[in-house]
């Protein structure tokens, strides 16, 4: 029989691209630190769950252009692409994000794109894009790639978000 137990740590970090017109913003204060229950295997062909898909609203997204004017809370377009570093990480480790909301505005706008998993690479790729100032836009994580040949212990991330004005 064997017990295995495996605590993740995934920190959300942001990157900003700044251009001459405007001041560009992307907040949120997500650190998701999943400890995984000891699991006992207790037959031959036995393993652990497949996936864990952490809660719907596991990062709440706010994203607005600054200096605030008419133009940039309504018609500025954007784009945030993500990305991971890996701190310390398996590569049998698959992390893939998706957008579960459109998030609230004034103007009702939305976001476009991102309503599907994708996988979270370590070169950057497109997430979704919006317009004008968008809050608490939910983001949902899932983990996959468990084993029981995966080594017990702490593995760490960083997911990377990056806001691109157009």
């Amino acid at each position: 029989m064997k017990k295995t137990s495996i605590i993740i740590t995934l920190i959300c970090c942001f990157a900003i691209q700044v251009d001459l017109f405007a001041q560009l913003k992307i907040s949120s204060s997500s650190f998701i630190n999943k400890n995984i229950a000891a699991v006992s295997i207790s037959e031959a062909g036995m393993d652990f769950q497949e996936e864990i898909v952490f809660s719907q609203d596991e990062i709440m997204m706010s994203i607005k252009i600054f200096p605030q004017n008419l133009d940039n809370v309504v018609y500025n377009s954007w784009q945030i692409h993500v990305s991971k570093n890996d701190i310390d990480w398996n590569n049998d480790l698959e992390l893939y994000i998706r957008r579960t909301g459109d998030g609230k505005n004034d103007y009702n706008k939305k976001p476009q794109n991102g309503e599907y998993f994708q996988k979270i690479e370590t070169n950057s790729s497109l997430f979704f894009v919006g317009q004008g100032w968008i809050n608490l836009i939910p983001i949902q994580v899932k983990l996959t790639g468990f084993s029981v040949t995966l080594p017990a212990k702490s593995y760490s991330t960083e997911i990377i978000f990056t806001l691109i004005d157009n």
